[in-house]
């Protein structure tokens, strides 16, 4: 598999470098811009943090919120997650950090960038702009994108029941939780989708990661978005992003930093048509297919985020046997662009062999692919099961130590990654490697800490190649 797949590879190379003169020009897609607009005025913050000063104040005489117990800088994961069952590549991008120029005017950001916004009002963004892409409008509507906690914390307010369909700068209030760590700074998380908030009360604690709402348009918004801000226990605002021109912090606030640009290809995707964006705030159609017949038309789609400019992206529709149907190039727009996309209308032969097809795409080193299907499959599920390996995991429950033996592969890329119950990457059991025949690979019930992990269900997750992964259940018990 791994043999034919590089053959594959260099042969798509071959063609392109061949071709490289007919670069085709997409029949759709593009650049869609992003549209700052004042998330919460600075009079409406001030407001806030007087409340939430009153807040912390009635909680500490309840005994519901416990004096700051570290001075250590606490440490951020990734404030967004996709809902179960959603596998795609990637699903945000940042449209705007924190504005580290007090001019009015005058934008710059921690990385001396322009990636920020003020108005003229005095307003200076104080906050990192978090996007689902593809499809905004459309993952709010389907609850695709949540927003977690990136650090535990006592719930210290909400604001619900605000309008959360917001397109242009207005005087609406937003839909909030507000967050604070044990090191006295408080996370915002505004503009959430009406009602989607956890039931969890003001006073209540929430863990790394735990659910807090889905990502929506309510208050000042142009479209769903997350505005994430972090202010200590003075009300000084913190830029989680470490960079020369972080004027507020000297040290990054995040586990893990991701770069300034973050190019990526987050959905490779097949349509029975061109996807529609109509006006805001009603939903795009994507237009979604992943099973047709020979002769009928098909549209490839390969939605980018951060990509910048002249980025070459090699294109190429292999057949079920592996072999190379069609291949292209494509270059990237003359600028850095948050979110773009790019789509090709073309028609499957009608002499197409039925099985399951691939859409692939290879940028900056990495590839990317989609799965679809020709002729009288139900599903790709289907068509792969025959292939799916068997998965014993024994003992389960786990008291000490568990195996897992996958039942032999051919030349495939083998890993297996273990989450908690909310979520949260506890463990890497098996890295990425190269299996030939039969897989085994022990747990011995420790996080990635070497300490032992709670007691509590987990989830194992079993990835062979780009398939989706097989995902079994653990529970450990004391």
């Amino acid at each position: 598999m791994l043999i034919m797949r590089n053959l594959v590879l260099l042969t798509a190379l071959m063609l392109l470098i061949a071709n490289a003169a007919t670069a085709r020009t997409p029949d759709g897609g593009g650049h869609l811009p992003m549209e700052p607009t004042e998330c919460i005025s600075a009079e409406e913050h001030g407001e806030i943090w007087t409340r939430l000063q009153a807040s912390m104040a009635t909680l500490k005489s309840l005994g519901r919120l416990p004096d700051i117990q570290s001075t250590t800088v606490t440490k951020l994961d990734w404030p967004i997650r996709a809902a179960e069952g959603h596998n795609d590549y990637g699903y945000t991008a940042i449209s705007f950090y924190v504005d580290h120029n007090p001019t009015t005017g005058e934008r710059l950001d921690y990385n001396c960038g322009t990636r920020t916004y003020d108005t003229p009002s005095g307003y200076q963004h104080p906050g990192t702009d978090i996007f689902p892409w593809p499809f905004w409008w459309y993952a709010m509507e389907n609850n695709i994108v949540t927003v977690v906690a990136a650090a535990a914390g006592t719930i210290i307010s909400k604001d619900d029941g605000n309008f959360d369909r917001s397109c242009v700068n207005n005087s609406n209030r937003w839909n909030a939780v507000y967050v604070r760590h044990d090191d006295g700074s408080i996370a915002w998380y505004g503009h959430l989708k009406l009602n989607s908030l956890t039931s969890k009360a003001v006073g209540e604690r929430v863990e790394q990661g735990e659910f807090l709402g889905v990502i929506g348009s309510s208050g000042n918004s142009s479209g769903p978005h997350l505005h994430f801000e972090i202010m200590d226990d003075e009300g000084n605002v913190i830029d989680p992003y470490q960079g020369d021109c972080n004027s507020f912090n000297s040290t990054s606030w995040w586990n893990e930093q991701e770069p300034y640009h973050n190019s990526q290809i987050n959905k490779l995707a097949t349509h029975s048509a061109e996807p529609v964006f109509p006006a805001c705030p009603e939903p795009e159609r994507p237009n979604y297919k992943n099973n047709f017949q020979a002769g009928e038309e098909i549209v490839y789609g390969a939605y980018f985020r951060d990509q910048l400019r002249q980025q070459l992206t090699a294109y190429s529709v292999l057949r079920p046997d592996g072999s190379v149907f069609d291949s292209w190039p494509h270059s990237s727009l003359s600028t850095h662009r948050a979110r773009s996309f790019w789509t090709w209308n073309r028609r499957i032969p009608v002499d197409a062999p039925h099985g399951v097809w691939t859409f692939q795409a290879e940028y900056l080193g990495k590839t990317y692919r989609h799965n679809f299907t020709v002729g009288d499959v139900t599903s790709i599920a289907e068509a792969q099961q025959e292939s799916l390996p068997a998965v014993a995991i024994s003992p389960n429950p786990v008291k000490a130590e568990t195996r897992i033996h996958i039942s032999p592969i051919s030349q495939a890329i083998v890993s297996i990654e273990l989450y908690n119950s909310l979520g949260r990457h506890i463990k890497t059991i098996l890295s990425p490697t190269i299996h030939n025949g039969p897989v085994e690979a022990r747990w011995d019930g420790c996080d990635i800490s070497g300490a032992r992990a709670a007691p509590g269900l987990y989830w194992c997750h079993i990835r062979i190649d780009q398939q989706a992964p097989l995902i079994k259940a653990l529970l450990l018990q004391n």
